[in-house]
């Protein structure tokens, strides 16, 4: 992306995954902030990368945002914002 490459959203999706599972969040979310489409295999990796990582307030945040942008959760989505909540003791937001 540095480098002006188009990256398409699968590409995209994986690589937010990847910097995420790596523990380079700030990679992680660059790239998704960067990507013009996102769809919801986007979300859920920034958002499971964000819970696995301890960033509970950042995942739900970032839920938030998936609403505001129309975007349908799956069971996925629900399995990542659990573990964010229960990780940080977010017991009523869970």
């Amino acid at each position: 992306m540095q480098n002006r490459f188009c990256v398409n959203v699968y590409i995209g999706s994986a690589l937010v995954a990847m910097y995420a599972k790596c523990g380079s969040l700030d990679s992680s979310l660059v790239v998704f902030y960067k990507l013009q489409e996102k769809n919801l295999f986007c979300w859920n990796s920034v958002i499971e990368g964000l819970a696995m990582h301890g960033y509970a307030e950042n995942a739900l945040k970032m839920f938030e945002m998936m609403g505001r942008e129309k975007m349908k959760p799956n069971g996925v989505t629900f399995v990542s914002v659990l573990s964010a909540c229960t990780h940080a003791g977010l017991v009523d937001e869970g």
